[in-house]
């Protein structure tokens, strides 16, 4: 596994330093769920940790989540997609990656189209790309 930052050099990005990461037990505070339901989803790739720091700690990137006054939750359409990626070979740190970086299929990041609703035009955007 590549180590902590250098894998955004390797999949050719600019890590945000800005962006936020929750550990495994405060994502499980925000959505107000056992951790275990936590590691579940993990498990089943409903959503995406990777191995960052010091401690070498799972983290979860704050991309994934909608903080809004309504609460804390999932950006919808993300379960699935990472389904897809997996389910075509992506490792968990390729799938963030492709997430993050713009596509010239949605005209923007596959998770800002996910936030927009566009859930059918970044499903298909992934089977471009395998293909």
């Amino acid at each position: 596994m590549v180590e902590n930052r250098e894998w955004w050099k390797i999949m050719g990005l600019q890590e945000d330093e800005n962006a936020q990461w929750f550990s495994v037990p405060e994502v499980a505070e925000k959505l107000r769920i056992r951790l275990r339901d936590v590691r579940a989803m993990l498990a089943r790739k409903e959503i995406v940790a990777l191995r960052r720091g010091v401690n070498n700690a799972l983290l979860l990137h704050e991309s994934q989540f909608i903080d809004s006054a309504a609460g804390f939750t999932l950006v919808p359409g993300l379960k699935g997609t990472f389904t897809v990626l997996a389910d075509g070979g992506y490792s968990d740190e390729e799938m963030l990656a492709w997430m993050l970086t713009p596509n010239t299929q949605l005209a923007t990041t596959p998770i800002n189209a996910l936030r927009a609703g566009r859930i059918h035009a970044v499903r298909t955007a992934i089977l471009t790309s395998m293909n």
